[in-house]
Order: structure tokens, then sequence, then C-alpha cells
């Protein structure tokens, strides 16, 4: 079983040759907030980075995760990001990008997780 290690605290990663990272901070830092309203991700692209709250649970983090990561790929691709997406838009998006943001998301995920059954010695 999988359970997040709180003391990790930062990964780095890369999207088209942009290098990304996602920091796990209070879920009251400024970077947590967006619109005036607290969120439990948020990406800054000219930072070019992704908050996460600490308050996440173990289940929820991935799906924040991948959120997130869809934001991020947005940018780093330059997709067009009209008001709505039409049907064709997203689907396209979801075709070409779905498997490698869950790739990503896959291998994020082990850097903030420990394995609790080969934790010990």
């Amino acid at each position: 079983m999988k359970s997040l290690n709180r003391n990790v605290k930062e990964v780095s990663f890369s999207i088209c040759g942009q290098k990304w990272i996602i920091r796990v901070v209070d879920s009251h830092d400024p970077h947590m907030v967006a619109d005036g309203a607290v969120c439990r991700g948020c990406t800054w692209v000219g930072q070019s980075a992704i908050y996460m709250s600490n308050e996440l649970t173990d289940l929820t983090f991935k799906r924040v995760l991948i959120h997130e990561l869809v934001h991020a790929c947005l940018f780093a691709t330059q997709m067009s990001v009209p008001d709505a997406f039409n049907e064709e838009q997203l689907c396209d998006f979801f075709a070409i990008y779905s498997e490698k943001i869950l790739d990503l998301a896959n291998k994020i995920e082990q850097g903030f997780f420990i394995d609790e059954d080969n934790s010990s010695i």
C-alpha cells in the first residue's frame, strides 16, 4: 500500500522540455489562492510551478495532480484555450496528451509516495 510521504515538499519534472516543479505547501499559502478562493492545487504558469495543498488526502492527491498537470500541459504546449473547448478540441487534446499526462502523474506520484509494504527492513 502506498501513502503520501509528508516529508517530501518538492518534485521536479519536465513538460515539452520546460522544467517545472511541484511544491506541497500549507493550504493557506498565498500560492493556493486563485480568484479569492483557496484551492487544493494551483498552477502558476509564469513560475512553471504547481502548488499542492498539504491537506490533500492520499486519495485526492493524484486527482488534483492530474488536474493541475492538464493546466501545465495546456500552457507548455501553447494550445489555444478559448473560453470553452468545443467537443473536437477536447477530444483532440485528450487523444494527444492523456497518456503522457497520466504517465507523468504516475512518475511524479512515485516522488511523493512511499510503499509501506517495502518501507522497512
